[in-house]
């Protein structure tokens, strides 16, 4: 009778060992690696919260212009 060879009997403990820790290092050095509070941030969230501050900042500097405008035509 023909023997099948048995996937699992290949991999060594040793051998899934250090691939394991090869998978755990690639992942620790990943650069999209965030601390716990920042991963519940979607980009998303973030990109609308910079164009909000954007259109408060152009506004506030319209109204300065504004400001300005009317100061130099004062007699």
């Amino acid at each position: 009778m023909k023997q099948h060879n048995n996937d699992n009997e290949e991999f060594s403990f040793i051998t899934l060992g250090a691939a394991t820790l090869n998978v755990v290092r690639y992942l620790e050095k990943s650069e999209d690696q965030r601390p716990d509070g920042e991963r519940d941030k979607t980009p998303s969230k973030e990109v609308e919260r910079q164009r909000e501050q954007q259109r408060f900042v152009e506004t506030r500097l319209r109204e300065i212009e504004r400001f300005e405008l009317r100061y130099r035509q004062r007699p």
